[in-house]
């Protein structure tokens, strides 16, 4: 084989080769798996996945009966309740088409809590890879039914910007935002207008005892002539 430089990364997929020198001797390559990497890219995926299901949890509680601060921003928002389901079934179901590793907890990492967060048996998962690094990445992405690909299949049922459940529901709040404003600007107006009702009978009013004063004043005049003189 040619290349035009010495740098090689068309061989073996996965794998860059920098070619230093020439030499006519034979040389032996061994190419291994960078566990220690791969279990610290693991770790922040769960870290991460950890965070947010913490926190759809904190945002979604019901809360305390009669202590309202403990009530979550959006606990009556059942699509958040329902994308917390849909990834607890992720983490916690079976993935891929391995007979050696069926679901997360084979190679150590299991769920735990209410929010179901992930923790990692780091031993475990380091015999796992060690023993078949493939397995564990097919688990994890094999086009169809890893992990990954089916969080990219359900993160991208909510997130389409045209047609994905948070756009819809967001289009849903915005109506009924809308909704809601007009409902009030009805109701102002119509304070508005018994407001006038209300001040045009209160002058009506005024009017009339003015009236009633002017004519009592009258009549009293009236009476006062006819009295007897002392």
């Amino acid at each position: 084989m040619s290349a035009s430089s010495n740098i090689i990364s068309d061989v073996v997929p996965g794998v860059t080769f920098t070619l230093r020198e020439e030499s006519d001797a034979k040389t032996r390559i061994s190419i291994r798996s960078n566990t220690d990497a791969t279990i610290q890219r693991i770790t922040d995926f769960v870290n991460q996945y950890n965070a947010t299901m913490s926190n759809l949890q904190t945002q979604t509680a019901t809360g305390v009966p009669g202590k309202p601060e403990t009530r979550g921003a959006l606990a009556s928002s059942s699509s958040l309740s329902r994308l917390q389901t849909q990834m607890r079934n992720l983490t916690s179901g079976n993935l891929g088409d391995s007979e050696l590793y069926r679901n997360l907890a084979d190679i150590g990492i299991s769920t735990s809590g209410r929010s179901h967060t992930l923790n990692i048996d780091q031993v475990k998962l380091r015999e796992a890879l060690e023993s078949d690094p493939n397995e564990v990445y097919a688990l994890f992405y094999n086009g169809s039914d890893g992990l990954f690909d089916k969080m990219d299949d359900t993160l991208d049922m909510w997130l389409k910007s045209t047609d994905g459940i948070i756009t819809t529901s967001t289009r849903s709040l915005d109506r009924q935002i809308r909704d809601t404003e007009k409902r009030i600007e009805d109701m102002e107006y119509r304070m508005i207008l018994k407001e006038q009702q209300y001040e045009t009978k209160f002058l009506a009013m005024e009017r009339a005892l003015s009236q009633y004063n002017t004519q009592s004043q009258w009549l009293e005049q009236q009476l006062q002539q006819f009295a007897p003189k002392k």
